[in-house]
């Protein structure tokens, strides 16, 4: 099979009349010449038809195939990507999470996003970090701040300083997660400032939006219940995020014979995929790698092309 640029997608809006200028994500005008530029040197593919030459290897396929992925169910995939792409009859998937979809509940990852977008002065988060942890050291049997600083390495993110590294890892997986939670939560409300409620209404897309996408062609694959590290889990809470993101699809009237998933973070491993076999899942996006040549032995680990990576030279169509 030949390969494809599977582009991976999360922020796509107009930045500088957003209430958030500086969350890290594409200009809806970037976005737009990214796709017309696109659509000069390669054809776009849906993932049926990835699924098809999987299932079936020798039936014709695109020279220079790509597939559009969006994460995280984003309301500007409805009214910024959809039109668009639906305009011109381009193919794309789209991978929402369950809780904020359905239960409507901000996700950690995105209050990390807009804590970040709301305050750019690092070492000032890095010292809030620090006395929080402090503060709850006792509470949540916590270990003293460098101990979880010191586990961090610049190699996983090399865009980034390592401070912003730093608080978003220990954050994301670092501290256990009852007071990740409570921490986040209290920089959110000081440094965010609005009513959660509100913040959900305005980032998330609602099921009837994801119907309607759904109608007029759009694919819908599983990105986990709660957005976590799924490869860290256990082997009972991988399975109920599995259970609850097919669960989840079903509901929406997704196609759930062969559904396919996106490993937040791109984090997996070999207990989560031999549960995601047995729940019929057929394909799994990790995060980055590249282009993808996808192949029966790699169909639960074909990698993409982060657009918010600048020196990822498979983004240069040109």
């Amino acid at each position: 099979m030949n390969s494809v640029a599977v582009i991976m997608y999360h922020y796509v809006r107009d930045l500088s009349r957003s209430r958030y200028p500086g969350i890290r994500g594409l200009e809806t005008r970037a976005f737009k010449e990214q796709i017309f530029r696109l659509n000069q040197y390669y054809t776009f593919v849906g993932v049926e038809e990835i699924l098809e030459q999987l299932d079936h290897p020798g039936d014709s396929f695109p020279q220079k195939a790509a597939l559009l992925t969006f994460d995280d169910g984003y309301m500007e995939h409805f009214t910024e990507v959809f039109p668009l792409l639906n305009s011109l009859d381009i193919p794309a998937a789209f991978f929402p999470p369950v809780c904020s979809t359905i239960e409507r509940k901000a996700l950690d990852v995105n209050k990390i996003h807009f804590i970040l977008a709301s305050e750019d002065n690092a070492e000032y988060l890095l010292e809030k970090l620090t006395r929080l942890i402090i503060r709850y050291k006792s509470e949540f049997d916590l270990q003293d701040p460098v101990e979880y600083y010191n586990r961090i390495q610049l190699s996983e993110h090399p865009y980034d300083p390592l401070q912003i590294i730093t608080f978003k890892r220990v954050l994301q997986r670092e501290l256990p997660k009852p007071a990740r939670k409570k921490i986040i939560d209290e920089l959110f409300s000081e440094i965010v400032g609005i009513d959660e409620d509100v913040f959900v209404e305005e980032l998330y897309m609602k099921e009837h939006h994801i119907r309607l996408m759904l109608k007029n062609g759009m694919f819908f694959g599983g990105h986990g219940y709660s957005h976590d590290w799924l490869g860290s889990m256990d082997k009972s809470m991988q399975t109920y995020e599995v259970e609850q993101t097919r669960d989840f699809l079903k509901h929406l009237g997704a196609d759930t014979d062969g559904w396919v998933m996106s490993y937040p973070y791109g984090d997996f491993n070999d207990s989560l995929v031999g549960i995601l076999k047995s729940r019929n899942c057929s394909l799994a996006f990790t995060d980055k790698g590249g282009e993808a040549i996808p192949h029966p032995e790699n169909r639960y680990r074909v990698t993409r092309i982060d657009t918010n990576e600048p020196d990822d030279v498979s983004c240069d169509v040109g």
